[in-house]
């Protein structure tokens, strides 16, 4: 396995480096222009694939002291307790939100188990588990999922396994470390994969990649990307790519990007200037590849530091595909403006819609966060944005050709959500099982198809006014249009509420579904509580009927397992779920579930930090075809 080592940021080559206002948005963007010399990526496999490409040949080894280089794991409560949209320095709003700020939900969703004949699904079948990665066994796996061209990539923290469209694996499982290589250093995660069924018929993964000494002291960080050949994953995938992600200028590291201050030292004399990149959100439109990474600042009193900014990258495809260099052409846009934490998100295309016409190119970026002015509660709205003239991103010439440009901001009016984690929510679990950590209300996916934007959150809500707040979900299917002088325009189709009677319906995520052929969202997400243990489920969504009823592929039979106390309140991280549209616009979906069995990992002696014995996760993949409802 060959890979490029990572380049110094002072030593990149061939940078042009454009700052400008932009017109009209809440940030300002710094280029990266196509290399013209340097050090080209190498040739990436996943083990497991031989000539024949269904054969699994693949092997692994426990983890120990030895392999802490490359598979240490950073803090994993960064991830949900750094994003409660409130000032931190502000005694005032960490106070719980009034009960008449939480949605009541009158008509909670029914659960329809598995079915031995299920209409709506064509293919069922057991994800990535926790014995599955004796090499990057942390938590919480959040599940990431591909599909094109009659293959299932399925991406968890931090392994990665192929699949065909009926769910035998072809290749995998297989660690990061055994992926990317180990010239990189440093430690993964946050792993993403998109495939792009749309234009260049490609599968991408994308990885956090950062070196930290001691938790306290930040060497680098970085987004790493994988591109692959051809439309076949079997064919290799070049890489990896580079882009900077400590908020740097990458031709003077001794200054930060613009509206980033808060990723300068905060003791020059023993730590250097740089941010930590968390938590990315990867979109793509036609030309390029769209990161939202949150930053925080490191400091040597405590691991994390203080959260400082979002950072948004647009990086080219096209310099993906070519392999000249080992850092892509990209542009970073710094500077938004906010007394408040928020997450963007940018906006997946999905299956193989249409890209909009005119315009130069367009990408689109959504944020559940404040109205970036004004420090107040969780307002009942959600915040967009369109992205105009990303071709150039596949002009060699750029940015001289021209830049991406941020539109007109669009506050679109939404039914009320609540914070989770500002609300006593408990996400408890049956027959005495430990607590799971909430989550909060950023934007978990914003997915694009035809001219419409679908996201999710998760949200407290209280059942007819009774009892504890529960954790449930709120969807929103967004209309985008522009105006003959080119502004964006937006506005909400459907929106509604995901819940069930006395139990949590967590990790929503959702994908549009035109298979049936009008237009329907398909969210997956977990169900658990009281009455069920911790289960993937799937529902359709109506524009005018709504969330269906919750589908569940198979239902857990133990409650999700693991140690207490991975935050102060001694609750469980858990994972995420997965939603993507396949070229034929079939919605495929991944959710973690309580897989239960035997496990590898019951002696702590033998982990690394971070990695946890006696688990019993798993993830769960479906394929649906949104037909009757609910």
């Amino acid at each position: 396995m060959t890979g490029s080592s990572r380049m110094p940021f002072s030593r990149h080559c061939a940078i042009t480096l454009i700052l400008l206002v932009v017109p009209h948005a809440l940030a300002e963007v710094q280029v990266k222009g196509f290399a013209q010399t340097g050090s080209a990526p190498g040739k990436l496999t996943i083990p497991g694939f031989d000539a024949t490409r269904y054969a699994v040949s693949f092997s692994s080894f426990l983890a120990t002291a030895d392999t802490k280089a490359a598979e240490d794991f950073a803090p994993l409560g960064w991830r949900y307790r750094s994003s409660s949209y409130d000032d931190s320095s502000d005694s005032t709003t960490q106070a719980i939100i009034k009960r008449s700020y939480i949605p009541n939900i009158v008509n909670t969703q029914m659960l329809i188990p598995f079915q031995n004949v299920d209409p709506q699904v064509k293919a069922a079948f057991p994800g990535v588990n926790v014995n599955d990665r004796d090499r990057a066994n942390v938590r919480p796996p959040n599940p990431s999922l591909c599909v094109g061209n009659g293959f299932v990539i399925e991406a968890t923290d931090l392994a990665i396994k192929v699949y065909d469209v009926s769910g035998h694996a072809i290749a995998g499982p297989a660690s990061l470390l055994d992926f990317f290589g180990g010239n990189n250093g440093g430690s993964f995660s946050d792993i993403s994969c998109v495939y792009d069924a749309a234009a260049t018929k490609r599968f991408y993964i994308t990885v956090l990649n950062y070196e930290l000494d001691g938790g306290m002291h930040l060497g680098f960080s970085q987004l790493l990307i994988a591109s692959s050949v051809s439309s076949n994953p079997a064919d290799g995938f070049v890489g990896p790519y580079t882009v900077p992600t400590m908020g740097l200028n990458p031709e003077d590291s001794s200054k930060v990007l613009p509206g980033l201050d808060a990723c300068k030292s905060p003791n020059p004399s023993s730590l250097k200037d740089g941010c930590l990149a968390t938590s990315p959100s990867v979109g793509m439109d036609e030309y390029g590849l769209w990161v939202g990474v949150n930053l925080f600042q490191i400091d040597s009193k405590a691991v994390g530091g203080q959260y400082a900014a979002p950072l948004l990258l647009g990086i080219s495809k096209r310099s993906l595909l070519e392999g000249a260099a080992s850092t892509p052409a990209y542009a970073a846009y710094s500077g938004w403006h906010a007394d408040s934490m928020f997450s963007l998100v940018p906006a997946k295309t999905q299956g193989a819609g249409k890209p909009v016409s005119g315009l130069g190119g367009t990408a689109f970026l959504m944020t559940s966060g404040p109205n970036l002015a004004v420090k107040e509660v969780p307002a009942a709205r959600v915040l967009a944005w369109a992205i105009t003239n990303t071709s150039t991103l596949a002009q060699a010439t750029f940015p001289v050709a021209g830049l991406p440009m941020l539109s007109n901001r669009v506050a679109l009016d939404s039914y009320p959500f609540a914070n989770p984690l500002n609300n006593s929510v408990t996400v408890t679990q049956s027959n005495g099982g430990v607590a799971l950590d909430p989550h909060d209300s950023r934007l978990t996916q914003v997915s694009y198809l035809d001219g419409m934007l679908w996201t999710a959150a998760a949200t407290a809500v209280l059942i007819n006014k009774q009892g504890s707040p529960l954790e449930g979900a709120i969807w929103w299917a967004i209309q985008t249009a522009f105006g003959q002088d080119g502004t964006f325009k937006a506005s909400v189709t459907s929106q509604g509420y995901v819940s069930s009677m006395s139990n949590h319906v967590v990790n929503p995520v959702i994908t549009p579904s035109v298979a049936s052929g009008t237009p329907s969202g398909i969210l997956a997400a977990v169900l658990v509580g009281p009455d069920y243990k911790y289960s993937a489920v799937w529902t359709p969504i109506n524009l005018q009927l709504g969330a269906g009823a919750l589908h569940a592929p198979a239902m857990a039979t133990t409650v999700l397992t693991g140690p207490q106390g991975d935050d102060a309140a001694g609750t469980l991280l858990h994972g995420g779920s997965a939603a993507v549209t396949d070229e034929n616009g079939i919605a495929w979906v991944a959710s973690q579930w309580a897989a239960g069995g035997s496990t590898k990992f019951c002696a702590a002696q033998q982990l690394l930090q971070f990695q946890t014995p006696c688990e019993n996760w798993g993830t769960y993949i479906s394929q649906v075809k949104a037909g009757s409802w609910p």
